[in-house]
């Protein structure tokens, strides 16, 4: 039923990171929350993912950071960084085991 208003806050691209490998990333806000309700989701054909996502932790926004991918537990996809640079001032949660 609200799909279609979901799916207009998420712009979706196929291709390549500057890193070379291949990916669809999926990034977006919900309508008039940006900076507070934003995120990004990166995934392969391996089922390898990367997802940034703003959070509150009690009164304070943070940034916090999922993969699969054991190589990127606590560096990020150039696709990732480039998103997360715009909220530096966030405090970064790593949340993947």
């Amino acid at each position: 039923m609200y799909l279609h208003i979901i799916c207009k806050a998420f712009a979706v691209s196929d291709g390549t990171t500057d890193n070379g490998f291949p990916v669809t990333v999926a990034e977006g806000a919900v309508y008039g929350l940006f900076s507070t309700n934003e995120a990004i989701i990166m995934y392969d054909k391996n089922a390898k993912y990367w997802a940034m996502t703003i959070d509150m932790e009690g009164e304070e926004l943070v940034l916090r950071y999922f993969t699969n991918d054991t190589k990127y537990k606590i560096k990020f996809p150039p696709s990732i960084a480039e998103w997360a640079d715009r909220f530096a001032n966030y405090p970064l949660r790593y949340e993947s085991k």
